[in-house]
């Protein structure tokens, strides 16, 4: 069995195929960086550089912060529609009078991130509505003070089905 020839291989063709070679391979690549540059606008952390200078800072913070006792549980409400943080002191007691705020951020897409103020309910027990626009994996930071400049942090991480 014989294959068929179509002429001399050439120069000419020779180059014709190296430059479809390399132009599907240069076409398929920018399909994947528009993609890519689509979904994903590159910017984990915003103003890394001076969160990087200030990471000392941070670690002080959090050794205060274990120091004082306390705990705090941050929990979504979906039949309420709400987003619930309850603080308690190294007693027990509930713990009013915080301004209490919380970063909802979706790792993958920034656009969607929001920030809420939870208001004070019950004793020790701050409530704000939250929507979430798509399911999947969300990170909560809250950021609670009391009126003497006594700071609370938490990091969290919620799963929507």
């Amino acid at each position: 069995m014989m294959l068929a020839q179509r002429g001399p291989l050439t120069g000419r063709r020779v180059l014709a195929y190296l430059v479809a070679f390399f132009g599907f391979i240069a076409a398929v690549n920018a399909v994947f960086i528009w993609f890519a540059l689509g979904s994903f606008s590159g910017f984990d952390t915003r103003d890394a550089y001076r969160k990087g200078l200030d990471y000392n800072d941070v670690l002080a913070a959090a050794q205060a912060q274990e120091t004082l006792g306390g705990q705090a549980d941050l929990a979504h409400d979906a039949d309420r529609g709400v987003l619930v943080a309850q603080f308690q002191d190294r007693h027990g007691n509930p713990v009013r009078g915080l301004l209490v705020e919380v970063d909802v951020q979706r790792p993958t897409h920034m656009a969607l991130d929001q920030r809420l103020v939870l208001a004070e309910g019950t004793a020790g027990r701050y409530e704000a509505p939250v929507s979430f626009p798509e399911s999947g994996q969300w990170k909560l930071r809250l950021d609670a003070e009391l009126g003497n400049g006594t700071r609370y942090k938490l990091d969290q991480k919620l799963w929507l089905n």
